[in-house]
């Protein structure tokens, strides 16, 4: 049979919204310089000294992200007595600066953004870019403090009323906002949609005889963003996935606890045991929190954690010798999400008094994350603990973006014998991880037989039939018929008589074998769509 390659081009299917062309920039809104009063004064009323604060709205409308620089100008003589908030619709509020300035006077084209030097850095008319103060509170307390540490930290998409809020917290001066504004980060770029590429159809003419046709076509692709998560097992060490920071070792007395926080790694990481050590005979447990606050400060908010999940109790045996590691499987799996920080307890719920591993000699730091064995201490007996709480391995998998699987779900794989007739391929984008469906396509193979075989049989009077390796050899039609051209030799029936004489039958099957070396018998093909026969002859 004659093989044919075809090589298919793209189909496109577009599984997603195309976005709008054209790149976003950042957004600005310039605030009104007129207060609640409907003037643009600073104090509120009279010289000052924390009689109530002026407010000074800014209307955001439309799509925005988060404000990434806020620009003011004002004047007033003794900056000092200034304290001025930024306060979003929700309530959300961050103090740009509280008592900086001094005896000077004004703030100039005075920028506050994430990163810069600290506004307590400068000095009147603080001309430039500095950093909001903070999470801090004036001495004046009509405008609480604030609630957020950053610019960045702000709810994205907040719009309505946005308030720069302005307070003076001695009396003998006075000023005026002249004016200022909130410019908003830009939007992200618009994601490309998924483009699954099917082949597109083809259509195959067979030559006279041929029953089929061998097609070979490009796989199907996919372009843009078809991300989907994609599973691995792992294990976070110090030097891999996570930067550990030893934020806050606490130590409570019912139970004993020790606290370890983490900021986490680019992708998402399910935790299913870790391995600790221990000196004595007891039972932990571990609970693993995401954590809001921030971290590398030495302090510890308990109020800023949620709970993402824990282990049960583990009962451990001690080895009054040396140290012992031991695991801490979860019955159920905790997922922390990507670049999420949090933090580790491990709490003793039953044994001996807990040490920090601080105590082993000339370490002033529990063992790193990556440690395959703790420290060996001068001497366990004068510290009297029961168990090293430290973590060694967290051991999981991890859940980041990667390339979706092409599954086959109908037709024929390339290079295959595609028959006469119409093959649909289809193929489907699908999560190696959920098997859901990202998206499908499809192409058809069309194989169409020779279009005008003749309708005459010539058989051959005479054709010598060599078996094959294993003695045995079936006839085909395109055997035994000369001339042509004809319709798909697999259409006609080819049976022998092989009993003398020869030609009236029984007609029996057309496959040969080593009884029949050297005999010659009639042959006879039948057309079985027009019922036209030829006769000859085969010596095998």
């Amino acid at each position: 049979m004659i093989r044919k390659n075809f090589t298919l081009l793209g189909n496109l299917v577009v599984f997603a919204l195309l976005s709008l062309a054209g790149v976003a920039s950042a957004q600005t809104f310039n605030g009104s310089n007129l207060n609640q009063n409907g003037n643009s004064a600073i104090p509120l009323t009279g010289t000052g000294g924390c009689f109530g604060a002026a407010n000074f709205n800014c209307n955001v409308t439309g799509t925005v992200t988060k404000p990434e620089k806020v620009t003011i100008n004002l004047t007033h003589t003794w900056a000092g007595d200034l304290e001025i908030y930024l306060q979003a619709p929700n309530g959300e509020r961050i103090a740009l600066s509280t008592g900086n300035g001094g005896s000077g006077d004004n703030f100039t084209n005075t920028v506050f953004q994430d990163g810069a030097p600290s506004i307590t850095t400068g000095t009147a008319p603080f001309t430039g870019t500095f950093a909001p103060e903070g999470a801090v509170g004036g001495f004046c307390a009509t405008i609480p403090a604030g609630t957020i540490g950053t610019l960045a930290g702000f709810t994205t998409g907040q719009t309505g009323n946005w308030q720069l809020r302005i307070e003076d917290n001695a009396g003998g001066d006075s000023g005026n906002v002249t004016s200022w504004s909130i410019q908003f980060a830009a939007p992200p770029p618009p994601v490309d949609p998924c483009v699954f590429t099917c082949p597109p159809s083809v259509t195959v003419n067979l030559d006279g005889g041929e029953c089929s046709a061998f097609v070979d076509y490009n796989a199907p692709t996919f372009t843009g963003n078809c991300s989907v998560p994609v599973v691995t097992p792992g294990s976070i060490t110090q030097n891999n996935n996570m930067n550990i920071v030893d934020d806050a070792l606490a130590f409570g007395t019912t139970p004993e606890s020790h606290w370890r926080a983490y900021a986490a790694q680019t992708q998402d990481f399910t935790v299913n045991s870790l391995t600790m050590a221990a000196w004595n005979s007891g039972t932990v447990q571990v609970f693993i929190y995401s954590y809001t606050g921030n971290i590398g400060t030495g302090t510890l908010n308990t109020a800023q954690m949620t709970l993402l999940g824990s282990s049960p109790a583990t009962a451990v045996v001690g080895n009054a010798g040396a140290d012992i590691t031991f695991p801490v499987n979860f019955t159920t799996p905790v997922v922390i999400p990507a670049n999420t920080k949090f933090v580790v307890e491990q709490r003793k719920v039953a044994g001996g008094t807990f040490v920090m591993a601080s105590n082993y000699a000339g370490s002033s730091q529990p063992s790193y994350i990556s440690a395959p064995v703790a420290p060996t201490p001068t001497s366990y007996a004068s510290y009297g603990f029961g168990f090293i709480h430290l973590i060694q391995r967290l051991n999981g998998t991890f859940i980041q973006n990667g390339n979706p699987i092409i599954v086959q779900t109908s037709g024929l794989p390339s290079g295959s014998e595609f028959p006469i007739g119409t093959t649909k391929n289809c193929f489907s984008l699908r999560s190696p991880v959920t098997g859901v469906e990202i998206g499908n396509c499809c192409f058809d193979v069309v194989v169409k037989e020779y279009p005008n075989p003749i309708q005459q049989l010539n058989c051959n009077d005479l054709v010598n039939i060599s078996l094959d390796e294993d003695c045995s050899s079936c006839i085909g039609a395109d055997d035994v018929l000369e001339g042509g051209p004809y319709h798909c030799y697999d259409d006609y029936t080819v049976e022998l008589d092989k009993t003398l004489p020869y030609g009236n039958g029984p007609w029996v099957s057309a496959c040969v074998g080593s009884a029949d070396i050297g005999k010659t018998y009639q042959v006879r093909v039948t057309d079985t769509e027009t019922g036209n026969r030829c006769w000859g002859n085969v010596k095998i």
